[in-house]
């Protein structure tokens, strides 16, 4: 991502509507900025959610950024396990 530039990342999860999805955003830490890399600003998010969907349902991540100048990369990973609800 260029510098100045400033990233939002969210994780979706549906409601149970099933035709809605609500919005969990991910704090995001600065890694520094880089001039000689081809994407200078590093970020990232590592942090503990406990999130819920129903069989079937699928969780979403999504990422913007503060300018559409350029290129930007985004990696994600995404880590758990399930959990039988009674």
């Amino acid at each position: 991502m260029q510098a100045g530039q400033k990233p939002s990342v969210s994780v979706l999860v549906p409601n149970p509507d099933g035709l809605t999805l609500t919005s969990h955003y991910l704090t995001l830490s600065s890694q520094g900025s880089f001039a000689t890399n081809s994407r200078p600003d590093l970020y990232s998010a590592s942090q503990s959610v406990r999130l819920y969907a129903d069989a079937g349902g699928g969780v979403e991540i999504d990422a913007f950024r503060s300018a559409l100048t350029s290129d930007a990369l985004f990696i994600m990973t995404i880590s758990g396990y399930f959990v039988d609800v009674p």
